[in-house]
Formats: structure tokens, sequence, C-alpha cells
């Protein structure tokens, strides 16, 4: 059971949008600076877990919630073999409309084994922030 845990684990790819910064700014995520520059910019930050320590990664953000939507789709799969058997989990925080949508595209686009969608966690809800999505999984 552990070593196909393990397995997994060095498999999976998530990515989460974000609406703002200010939940991590909050949580003590990021520094002052960054939140600042965010609120001057306006930007939709993408940030990933790295499978290997479980630590938080800062990818490409995007100025509009369809480019930042269409980005964590992207970038979700480069980092998965759609040629084998994907499990997919799409996670938001109180963006139920779009968890729907972005998982309809998945399933119309890739026809994954299995996907599901979820409402996050409360301890990652708080530092995501509403309107979070999230795109999580792992190909066979």
């Amino acid at each position: 059971i552990l070593a196909a845990a393990q397995r997994v684990r060095e498999r999976m790819a998530y990515f989460i949008t974000l609406d703002t910064i200010e939940y991590l700014a909050k949580g003590g995520r990021i520094a002052d600076a960054a939140r600042f520059l965010n609120t001057l910019l306006q930007i939709k930050p993408l940030i990933f877990v790295r499978p290997d320590t479980g630590t938080v990664g800062a990818s490409i953000p995007a100025r509009s919630r369809k480019a930042a939507i269409d980005s964590l789709y992207r970038e979700f799969f480069k980092r998965v073999d759609p040629e084998r058997p994907m499990h997919i989990a799409v996670l938001h925080n109180a963006a139920d409309e779009e968890a729907e949508a972005l998982a309809e595209r998945v399933r119309k686009e890739y026809h994954p084994s299995e996907i599901f969608i979820s409402i996050v966690s409360p301890v990652l809800g708080a530092h995501t922030g509403p309107r979070a999505l999230a795109l999580c999984g792992y190909s066979e």
C-alpha cells in the first residue's frame, strides 16, 4: 500500500488558481511586498504543489479569470499523461459553476477514468480564499 501511495504521489499534479493572494498573505504564506504588487497589478495567481516536497510554487499568473482558468488547465495537462488512465479532482472554494464547467471540459476533451468535484477543506480554503479553483490528479 505504501509503495502504491508513493507512486501516485510522484505522479500527482496539483494546480490552483486564486482570485486574489490576499488570503495567502493573511496566512503568512507570502510577503507584504508581493501582496502590494498583486493589489497594484490585479493579477490572478496560479500556484502548484510540488509532489516531492508538498511545498507551493508559483506558476504563470493571468490578468483575467478566464485566462487564469485556461492557464490552470494547460499547465495541469502538461504534467499528466492523457494517453494513460487519469484520475482527476476539480476542487473549489465557492466556485461551483466554474468547477462544473471545468470538469465538463476535462470530460469532453480527455475522458478521464475518474473525475469528481469537491469543495476544498476549511484549512485550504482559508489560505486560498473564495473562488479558488484547482485541478488535482495523476495518470496511471
